[in-house]
């Protein structure tokens, strides 16, 4: 039973249809191969003798990757712009590895898309000797695993007078004690602590007291912000150029008004969420600094005179956040007048004033426009007049 079951396993049914197919296909099988004419062998030869004039040998030579000097290798190793590779690479072997700890291959190191790397990884490679002597910048953004401990020993390591740029935005590590290290860093110009809520205001202070160099200090959405480091940083970073204190609720008028006299190279200014400021700091603003690009007033009490002044003197402005601001028809209008060359993003969500219709015109006047944000419920009805627009621009309605 066991045999006949299996013979008829390897039974194969043919149609007659496919019978005559199989057989033709059979007979073009054990047909005779067709070998090259003369002159086509001529012509295979020519053309091999050429290719191998062209280039050398290397398989003859025997030349591998492991001729190559370290320099080269360098320079290899420094297409790779993830770190994980770049560690991936350091383990081939023992001189890959030894090559691996050049300096020059340590400029920039970024953890932002690792949010769970360990204490024990970062501080195994901040431990490597002269290694990190050349590193410029240093990315720990969103890290939920650092302590503040690791952040002591980078303070400590050979990268203390080379590192010029540090992201702890959302990291754990980021507390009072931590962020009072940094001011270790002689040649630091830029700062970022965004959604940084475990350290205390004086640390933010000291920083900026030893730190003359600063151009880029984001402070978004840190808690106990007041006038007095306001005044701190105006006092001790005239360099700055780039400034995030959003979600600053106690910040004055007064504060904000004495940082732009002091600090009159601002390209960007955010001022979001900070209930507080009117059209007095927007006076300050139009009046000190010229040469701002980004402005950030979301949620603040700004007004069509106040808005009137930064756009009549800010001729470079690129970017204007004014969602949920007292912004209608006649805000749109200023800004479609004195904006309409340089506007490339702008933010007028939840302005519940402003009609369709200015927005149109909006639309139409502002040539650089490339992203504008209009939202509110109920929804627009622009959608007919975006249809017919002959530039490509991202409307949020």
């Amino acid at each position: 039973m066991n045999n006949a079951s299996t013979a008829e396993r390897w039974v194969k049914v043919v149609d007659s249809d496919d019978e005559e197919e199989l057989r033709q296909l059979q007979v073009r099988r054990r047909k005779r191969p067709r070998y090259p004419s003369r002159s086509e062998s001529l012509l295979h030869c020519d053309l091999e003798r050429a290719s191998k004039c062209s280039r050398p040998d290397f398989t003859s030579e025997g030349i591998t990757i492991d001729d190559l000097s370290d320099d080269l290798l360098v320079s290899i190793f420094k297409y790779l712009k993830q770190f994980p590779d770049l560690v991936r690479v350091l383990r081939v072997c023992k001189r890959w590895r030894e090559v691996g700890r050049d300096p020059r291959l340590w400029n920039t190191l970024s953890f932002e898309n690792f949010e769970h790397v360990s204490d024990k990884a970062v501080q195994r490679i901040f431990s490597q000797g002269e290694t990190m002597r050349s590193l410029k910048s240093l990315s720990l953004a969103k890290c939920h695993r650092i302590s503040e401990g690791t952040i002591k020993q980078i303070t400590r390591s050979s990268c203390v007078n080379s590192l010029e740029r540090i992201n702890l935005s959302w990291c754990s590590g980021a507390s009072s004690k931590s962020v009072r290290e940094l001011s270790r860093f002689p040649g630091l110009k830029e700062v970022r602590l965004a959604h940084c809520r475990y350290f205390l205001t004086y640390s933010a202070q000291f920083l900026a007291l030893c730190s003359p160099q600063l151009e880029v200090l984001d402070l978004n959405c840190c808690k106990g912000i007041r006038t007095g480091m306001i005044l701190c940083i105006a006092d001790h970073c005239p360099k700055l150029k780039h400034l995030n204190i959003a979600n600053s609720r106690y910040v004055t008028d007064c504060a904000i008004c004495y940082l732009v006299g002091k600090c009159s190279e601002l390209e960007v200014l955010d001022l979001s969420w900070c209930t507080r400021i009117n059209g007095k700091s927007l006076g300050a603003i139009a009046e000190k600094l010229p040469k701002l690009r980004k402005l950030g007033l979301s949620e603040t009490q700004a007004t069509n005179s106040g808005l009137l002044k930064v756009v009549r003197s800010c001729t470079n402005l690129e970017e204007l956040l004014l969602a949920r601001c007292s912004i209608g028809d006649l805000g749109a209008a200023i800004i479609a007048r004195h904006c309409k060359n340089s506007l490339k993003t702008l933010n007028l969500a939840s302005c519940e004033d402003l009609s369709d219709t200015a927005v149109r015109v909006l639309i139409s006047k502002c040539k650089a426009l490339t992203t504008l944000d209009v939202s509110r419920l109920p929804c627009r009805q622009i959608s007919d007049f975006l249809e017919e627009l002959p530039r490509q621009i991202t409307v949020y309605y």
